[in-house]
Order: structure tokens, then C-alpha cells, then sequence
């Protein structure tokens, strides 16, 4: 709360590893897990102990751009390729006060928590990287697999704070009836 007002965050993220997400994929959708070899991309984080560690993220086929205003694009930086670096991957700068708690985009619900108390936010509502948005393109039954451990997984991670964490759900419009259910799966949870 700052001078009264409660302070929302409607643009920040949360990017689980495949590691993380298969924790929470039906057991009959697993299998489907090796369609995904593609698109996978080591990346390598700070775990809450300090220490680094490497997990897969899924990357579809991102178009790098990797140019700066006024620079005209070469063309090897302007090919989608599945598992390759994204536009953001490198550039991104964050404006916290100080480095975010280690883990805030895997499980570290409660290092998101006190981020949020030191600087000011009441409520964060997040959304999935960007490997979301894109399954849709490869099959829209291999999104709803992903989409549905997302959804567990926010449970879990929200459950902390469940007034203060919110997030959107994942549902595909090239399947409507199966939106529309995981929508009625989800609509009691707070």
C-alpha cells in the first residue's frame, strides 16, 4: 500500500522450467514430453542457496532480432529456429532496488513475496513466458497438456499467498470446448 493505494503489478512473469512443469503433467500426457526435445534450451539460474544450476526452457522458434535501433538485421539473426535464443534472452534489465530472489520464476513463491514487500507491491499478476503463446503453433493438444501443469503449477505457487499472487489462465482458442472446461476446472480456485 503506498499512500493509500494498493499497488498492482500487472505485467510480471513467471517461467518455469520444463523440469518444474513435468512435475505437474498428467501422467498419460508425459509421454508427449519427448515432442518437445526441439525446442529445448539450457539456461542457467541462481538457485534460492546461491548456487547456479541448469534447466530446459522451451523455446518454439523465436526470431532472435538481435540488433539494436538503427542497425539493419544480418540475416543468420533473423531465421526462427526451434530452441534458439529469444529477442529478450541477454537484454533484459531489470529496475528492482536489488536482485530479485533467486528461483521467483520457478518456485520461490515466498522469495516473490518479500520482493513484492520491499518494493511496495501489493498484488502481482502474472503471466508465462513467452513458450506459452507459442505451443499453440505446434499442436494445440501438446499446449493444453503444457497449459493444464501450468495451471497446477500456479495453484501451488499462489497457494502462499493467494490474495496476493494471481495469474492468468492458458487456453487455447483453436479448441474451445476443452477451454471452456479447464476454465470451469479453475473458476473456484482463489
Amino acid at each position: 500500500m503506498k499512500d493509500g493505494y494498493k499497488v498492482l503489478d500487472m505485467d510480471t512473469h513467471v517461467n518455469p522450467s520444463l523440469e518444474v512443469l513435468a512435475k505437474y503433467v498428467d501422467p498419460r500426457f508425459r509421454p508427449r514430453l519427448e515432442e518437445l526435445k526441439p525446442y529445448h534450451r539450457v539456461r542457467h539460474q541462481p538457485r534460492p542457496d546461491g548456487t547456479m544450476q541448469s534447466t530446459t526452457g522451451l523455446t518454439v522458434a523465436p526470431i532472435p532480432y538481435d540488433r539494436f535501433p538503427g542497425e539493419a538485421p544480418r540475416e543468420e539473426h533473423t531465421k526462427a529456429v526451434p530452441g534458439a535464443r529469444t529477442a529478450l534472452e541477454g537484454r533484459v534489465s531489470s529496475h528492482h532496488r536489488q536482485a530479485v530472489q533467486p528461483g521467483v520464476d520457478e518456485e520461490n513463491a515466498a522469495g516473490r513475496l518479500a520482493d513484492m514487500d520491499l518494493e511496495g507491491r501489493d498484488i502481482d499478476f502474472m503471466f508465462p513466458g513467452t513458450w506459452a503463446a507459442s505451443l499453440t503453433a505446434l499442436d494445440v493438444t501438446l499446449a493444453e497438456g503444457l497449459y493444464r501443469a501450468y495451471h497446477r503449477y500456479m495453484h501451488d505457487y499462489t497457494a502462499i499467498a493467494p490474495a496476493r499472487l494471481k495469474s492468468a489462465a492458458q487456453d487455447p482458442g483453436g479448441d474451445v470446448p476443452w477451454a471452456m472446461e479447464e476454465i470451469d476446472t479453475l473458476a473456484q480456485d482463489p
